[in-house]
């Protein structure tokens, strides 16, 4: 009698043999991602705890040179704590008989993200993504009541994000570009470089997308959390604004963790990401700094922009058509995967579960 865990395409994952049921099939699958990714987060925290006191030698409120120390000492020593957990797994788990697919040693596959090779088809990855992704989604989500309000309370009016309040134009733009690069790099390597790969590697690959991109999109729920504790924000004026912030969130997470799992590359999404960041820190440095009028913003910046997002969507038809296929088909491995419907929904469900648990764990382990 056949066994429907261990025909499916994933035969080469070396399952133990005695892994027959269904719920254990997607239990220990899910086991071993939780693991790793821990151990990244809870590393990256022992260094946070380490960096904080380096941090307190600088002024602590209003200094841009602070802020800029803390998102670039994240990208170090959260890349440490990736290089340390990828070490730890290659000397020890690759040695048993885990539920993981054989590929390179872990730490070459995920660093080899960081290739230059093909920069200039890298770059117009980025740029397709930026044009037909990252500013029609922000630009729809600034349309909406309330939202643009709740971003400028979100980032501005919390004590982080000092350059918003800059007056001139020069070190908003100069200071804006460097942080959001590294915003860029952090985020990118661990929800895409790190935890979308190695999920696929233990799970599939719609499972890694569904994993990394709930808890990216719920860590933007973070801002709503943060600004009810220091009273920025209000419950039942931001509420819907965060969810679609969040919603929009794991949109783009979930295109991004598609995105690597089909080409390899993390450069083309670290640029569009940071990019986007710059754009949108513009409109609400314009909105909040020089009172200009969302409206007058569309007018004569998203406007040319969505102008050359539909250049692109018409002379590029053939790529965003396999980009949309891409993206669904990512999906299909649940079914490769779980053949029967029922405990399909139950691995789906899990991985929602455990998106929300990394969250949740996020919240108290900051990393």
């Amino acid at each position: 009698m056949s066994d429907p865990i261990h025909d499916d395409p994933y035969d080469e994952y070396n399952f133990p043999e005695e892994e027959r049921s269904y719920s254990r099939h997607i239990a220990t699958r899910r086991f071993y991602t939780f693991l790793e990714t821990f151990l990244v987060m809870l590393i990256s925290f022992l260094l946070w705890i380490g960096a904080t006191k380096l941090v307190n030698l600088l002024p602590e409120t209003g200094n841009p040179f602070r802020e800029l120390f803390i998102y670039g000492f994240s990208v170090v020593y959260l890349m440490v704590a990736v290089i340390l957990a990828l070490t730890f797994v290659q000397s020890v788990f690759h040695k048993s008989s885990l539920p993981m697919v054989k590929s390179d040693p872990p730490l070459k596959e995920t660093f080899s993200l960081f290739t230059f090779k093909k920069f200039g088809m890298q770059l117009f990855f980025a740029l397709l993504l930026l044009f037909l992704v990252y500013i029609p989604l922000d630009f729809i989500t600034y349309t909406i009541p309330g939202s643009l309000e709740f971003s400028q309370k979100s980032l501005g009016n919390q004590g982080v994000n000092v350059y918003l309040s800059f007056t001139n134009f020069g070190p908003f733009i100069v200071y804006g570009v460097l942080l959001h690069l590294m915003v860029g790099i952090r985020e990118e390597l661990f929800f895409r470089g790190y935890m979308t790969i190695r999920s696929e590697k233990y799970v599939n690959g719609g499972s890694a997308v569904v994993i990394s991109s709930i808890f990216f999109g719920f860590s933007h729920l973070g801002y709503l959390v943060n600004g009810l504790i220091v009273g920025t924000v209000n419950l039942a004026q931001d509420l819907l604004p965060a969810i679609l912030w969040t919603l929009g969130a794991f949109f783009v997470g979930s295109v991004s963790a598609v995105f690597i799992i089909k080409k390899r590359m993390i450069w083309p999404i670290i640029i569009a990401h940071a990019l986007n960041n710059v754009i949108s820190s513009s409109v609400l440095w314009l909105n909040g700094v020089n009172n200009v009028n969302f409206w007058d913003l569309a007018k004569w910046l998203y406007l040319p922009f969505l102008g050359v997002s539909l250049i692109f969507a018409a002379i590029f038809f053939h790529e965003v058509k396999n980009g949309i296929k891409s993206y669904f088909g990512a999906f299909q491995s649940y079914k490769e995967a779980i053949p029967d419907s029922k405990p399909r929904g139950k691995a789906v469900l899990a991985d929602i579960i455990f998106g929300l648990v990394f969250w949740t764990l996020g919240l108290f382990v900051p990393f």
